[in-house]
């Protein structure tokens, strides 16, 4: 029993390994006979072929492959998962000799290998072969590892719509279930009506199910197909309107070949594979495909007649409904200009009706308009309307005489005998009244309330009678406040022109210079002044400026701060760790105005922690502030300083006023005069607090490190230890913006004009105020250290607390990016005709610590007649390297032997680079989003071809985060980071190599912005390393303009003008 078990069990093993036997066989065969085939038709090398494993793709898949392209030829093309499929379409395309396609892969070996065959095989240059990791990607319920594509490049070198060949073939089954379709559902928008997916490894479950998902997801508007007889049995995936049939090549390598076809070729590749012997191999291959392409033939032939066949009755059929269709449209065409007549006559009919109507209103309206301005101008309604004002209430009937006086006046100066010469404000107000509220009782007895109670009537919308009891009641030392009733009238009436006489008859009583509107929009967005005398002698001013989420209001509140008369300032910036674009703008402010110090918070601390991280750096003999939603007068600070210089004693400390206005500029928060406000409009600005450093950081330290109200502690700190000399001058110093955003303007945590101070302001308030008090009887130090120290020195509520690790940690970080570090700027030349261009390119940087290095490479010219030509540049140092057939990485690495900085810039001689380029390009390395970068560059950037008088921008969207190239002429690093590293000895492609080594060395690279640099594209492509024809350079560009627009690319447009060189330079 137990021997009959075991012959069974050995009879299924024999046949189990004669069926593995025969299919090794037949793989041998077909490996044979498929890799000659590519050896001779698709392969120059044997490189690929011995790099094919397990993973790769069958030979004979690689055929049809090949086939496949050469037949099609598909213009737009995607791979997802490099490798041998990847140089099987490098090379048709080559063989097509045009086209250039997308390869993705998420491996970095793999990636890394690809790029080694691509290279070795000399087909680098119709591939862009991307290295995309895998991401957590979302489709409906179901979480999938799928490639990190850049969309932006997919868009410009693909397009929607314009797909015709997808090829599948990764990420691997393992990474999750159904690791594929993520491939249709994220590229669907490309497809165009007759694109073709391959998936490889069709016949495993997982793909099959794949398939069916595929088809249920583009409508069943799909259909898909095995290729028979190729291992690892790819899938077509084909739209369902287009022929299943594969084209005739296709359809004979598939299924043309007969079964005596089939046998001839078993048996010749038998015979082939037994009798071949080293020294006769390749006669006996040879003759293997020889016998193959006849047999082959023979097949063909019939089917080649039949499909002509076919064809040429698909062209009669096409021709004539060709020549139907045109009937159609022509008598479409007419029907459509028949209606467009027949519309055209309608509306027009309509327009004359609504014309005339308008025209009729309009005529009704300007009579009316006349009439209501004769009644209330006439001398009547006047001395009537005064009547009434004076008995609606008895302690009004002593002012009778003086009203009506008042009212004869104007008449007798109209110089008409029934007009009173009276304007009035609210004559265009359309908006309807409000009725008041029924315990409004407005009070006008108290001088010191009529305009809050007028400013009640005004907001209740009868403007006309809150002006005219303002100006009845008000003291006259308070009567310029009127002007801001009439102002918010003029807001009401749509009246800007109005509106601006006004607030600058206000402005007026302080006086501050008048200001003007520009462009559109918002009115508080467009508040703009006309130049005024500068003020180019003073102390240095520090103003710290801390920012949040501010993209939309930074831009002006710093400019505001930069046109200042009082030039010699700086303007400190810290980002509070902002989720905008806020740190965008920035980098933008501080490449225009080297006044511009910026820093960036690692986490949020708030504005008080932000400030004193800022006054670190100051410089100053002054300090003061500014909010990022604040639009400062263009003389604030001439005319503080000027004020504090006048008084005796001179203060160490002083503030000024603000008033508060919304974005449609109405005064807001009119109210009582007051402690806090002089006249109940103007209020007490803490944020114009300035102060003298040197008081500063020895008796008040620093601001308290707490969320809100630091301000007002910081100013009653200051007073009881300055008394008398502490100073609050009349002065407007800004305008401030009133938005529900605003701190100030928490309905929780700010002030409010209804409910008055939030509860933990108030608490925080009376805390810091007992112990000012009894730290001040005491004799004792109020100084705030900071950082500060683990406990506090008064108490405050939890939510204004900030933790002291995240303060410590933000304090330890504003130093990295204090001040430019010197930087190295290298250039390594061939010609000598370009030196003119990096004068110019060098000598206009505005980077304060450059030095350069320049090498001579191979050039006939010693390096005193360069150094010579070079005199302008500081810090020169001239190499030479008489040998031209040396490397350019030989240069550079000369120049890094003589490098004495850690931060260097590579500077190619035949491009353009603006004023601020490298002072940038420290900016991006040290304040980039990502962490561990070791390297910035642009892989956006601009660029001009000679040949086609175009200029553009390359690779639109790539910049401003993490990126694997950049361009070779804006290499910027800091060697300590990527241990010193070295250029590769190669005739091409140094740059990427240097790239490819800082991130195998774990480093990351960061793309900027493209401004300050224009890459050129000679006509004369010998001046070029890299060999490409030009419209497959401007392939991914993005046309702006045409000639070389300077102007266009740098940060600094005024210097653009002055970038050309004028080459009239020989050496």
């Amino acid at each position: 029993m137990a021997g009959q078990d075991i012959s069974k069990q050995f009879e299924k093993l024999r046949s189990s390994f004669q069926k593995g036997f025969r299919e090794s066989v037949v793989n041998i065969r077909l490996d044979a006979l498929y890799q000659q085939l590519l050896m001779q038709h698709v392969f120059d090398k044997p490189e690929p072929l011995a790099a094919m494993d397990g993973w790769s793709i069958s030979p004979e898949f690689a055929w049809w492959l090949f086939q496949h392209v050469i037949n099609e030829q598909p213009r737009k093309i995607i791979e997802l998962g490099s490798g041998t499929s990847t140089l099987v379409i490098a090379s048709a395309i080559k063989r097509l000799g045009k086209g250039r396609f997308l390869s993705f892969e998420h491996n970095y070996v793999y990636f890394e290998k690809t790029r080694a065959l691509l290279e070795a095989c000399d087909l680098q240059h119709y591939v862009d072969l991307i290295y995309a990791p895998l991401e957590e990607l979302k489709i409906g319920d179901q979480t999938y590892r799928w490639y990190g594509l850049p969309y932006d490049l997919i868009e410009n070198m693909i397009g929607p719509k314009q797909l015709d060949f997808l090829l599948v073939d990764g990420p691997p089954a393992a990474t999750n279930h159904h690791a594929r379709y993520p491939a249709v559902v994220q590229l669907r928008k490309y497809f165009s009506a007759s694109t073709i997916v391959l998936l490889d490894d069709g016949d495993r479950v997982e793909e099959q199910e794949t398939l069916v998902r595929w088809i249920d997801f583009m409508g069943g508007n799909y259909s898909h197909k095995m290729l028979s007889n190729v291992r690892h049995a790819p899938a077509l995936f084909y739209p369902v309107q287009n022929s299943p049939e594969l084209e005739d090549g296709e359809k004979a390598f598939t299924n043309g070949i007969s079964a005596t076809v089939a046998q001839e070729v078993a048996l010749a590749v038998e015979s082939a594979l037994n009798g071949m012997t080293v020294d006769n191999s390749d006669v006996k291959a040879k003759a293997l495909v020889d016998a193959f392409y006849r047999l082959r033939e023979k097949s063909l032939h019939q089917l080649k007649r039949q499909v002509e066949s076919e064809l040429n009755t698909a062209i009669a059929n096409s021709t004539a409904d060709k020549k139907q269709f045109s009937l159609q449209m022509l008598a479409l065409q007419e029907r459509e200009a028949a209606l467009r007549e027949e519309l055209e006559a309608r509306l027009l009919e309509k327009l004359d009706v609504v014309t005339r109507d308008r025209d009729d209103l309009k005529a009704q309206l300007t009579a009316l308009s006349k009439r209501h301005k004769l009644v209330y101008q006439s001398l009547v309604y006047q001395l009537g309307l005064s009547f009434y004002r004076r008995t609606r209430r008895l302690k009004s009937w002593v002012k009778m005489p003086l009203a009506m006086y008042r009212v004869m006046q104007r008449h007798a100066a109209s110089g008409n005998p029934i007009i009173v010469e009276y304007q009035d404000p609210s004559g265009r107000l359309g908006k309807p009244k409000v009725k008041l509220p029924t315990n409004f009782n407005p009070d006008m007895s108290n001088p010191d309330r009529v305009l809050l109670n007028a400013n009640e009537i005004a907001k209740a919308g009868d403007h006309a009678l809150a002006i005219s009891l303002a100006e009845s009641h008000l003291p006259i030392e308070l009567a310029y406040t009127v002007h801001v009733l009439r102002a918010n009238a003029a807001i009401a009436a749509g009246d800007e022109e109005g509106w601006l006489n006004q607030l600058n008859g206000y402005l007026a009583e302080f006086n501050a210079a008048p200001i003007r509107l520009d462009g559109k929009g918002n009115i508080f967005d467009r508040l703009a002044s006309d130049p005024l005398p500068p003020v180019m002698d003073g102390p240095l001013i520090s103003i710290i400026m801390p920012v949040w989420n501010s993209e939309r209001t930074v831009r002006r509140a710093a400019e505001s701060i930069l046109n200042q008369t009082w030039r010699n300032l700086e303007l400190l910036i810290v980002d509070d760790c902002s989720a905008d674009g806020t740190w965008s703008v920035l980098l933008d402010l501080a490449a225009i105005d080297c006044r511009v110090k910026i820093f960036r918070n690692k986490v949020n601390v708030g504005p008080y922690v932000s400030k004193n991280i800022a006054l670190m750096q100051a410089a100053g003999d002054w300090i003061t502030g500014h909010d990022a939603d604040d639009w400062a007068l263009p003389q604030r600070l001439e005319n503080h300083y000027n004020a504090m210089m006048a008084a005796n004693p001179r203060p160490r400390a002083s503030i000024t006023e603000m008033a508060r206005l919304d974005l449609q500029g109405r005064f807001v928060r009119v109210g009582e005069k007051a402690k806090f406000s002089r006249d109940g409009v103007t209020r007490k600005s803490s944020v114009s607090l300035l102060c003298e450093r040197s008081f500063f950081q020895s008796e008040l330290g620093s601001w308290d490190c707490v969320r809100f109200g630091a301000d007002s502690e910081t100013i009653d700190r200051a007073e009881r230890l300055l008394g008398s000399e502490f100073c609050e001058f009349r002065q407007i110093g800004m305008l401030c913006l009133e938005h529900e955003d605003s701190l100030t303007g928490h309905p929780e945590l700010g002030v409010s004009p209804e409910s008055g101070v939030s509860k933990p302001r108030a608490e925080y308030a009376a805390s810091w105020r007992a112990w000012h008090k009894r730290e001040l009887s005491a004799g004792r130090s109020m100084r705030l250290a900071f950082p500060p120290i683990a406990k506090r020195c008064f108490r405050a509520p939890s939510i204004m607390a900030v933790p002291l690790g995240h303060i410590i940690r933000n304090s330890q970080s504003a130093s990295v990016a204090s001040n430019f570090e010197p930087v190295t700027a290298i250039c390594v030349s061939r010609r000598g005709e370009f030196v003119p261009q990096v004068l110019l390119n060098l000598q206009q940087q505005t980077h304060p610590d450059l030095r350069v290095i320049y090498v001579i490479h191979g050039f006939h010219i010693d390096t005193e007649t360069v150094r010579r030509e070079l005199a302008g540049l500081k810090n020169l140092t001239v190499l030479q390297i008489t040998d031209k057939e040396t490397f350019l990485a030989d240069g550079l690495n000369l120049a890094l032997d003589h490098c004495q900085t850690d931060l260097c810039a590579k500077i190619d001689d035949d491009d353009h680079y603006g004023p601020d380029y490298i002072r940038n390009a420290e900016l991006a390395l040290k304040h980039s989003d990502l962490s561990n970068v070791a390297l910035t560059g642009k892989a956006m950037h601009f660029c001009y071809v000679e040949s086609a008088n175009a200029f553009g921008v390359r690779f639109e969207q790539k910049q401003n985060r993490g990126f694997t190239r950049v361009h070779g002429g804006t290499l910027f690093w800091r060697r300590s980071l990527v241990d010193d590293q070295r250029f590769e000895r190669v005739r091409q492609g140094t740059d990427s190599r240097f790239t490819k080594g800082v991130l195998e060395k774990g480093r990351q690279i960061y793309s900027a912005d493209p401004y300050d640099f224009v890459h050129v594209r000679y006509a004369n492509t010998a001046n070029h390393t890299w060999q490409i024809e030009d419209a497959e350079f401007m392939r991914p560009v993005t046309r702006l303009a045409d000639g070389l627009r300077l102007d266009l690319a740098y940060s600094n447009p005024a210097i653009a003008d002055l970038a050309l060189p004028s080459n009239d330079l020989s050496l």
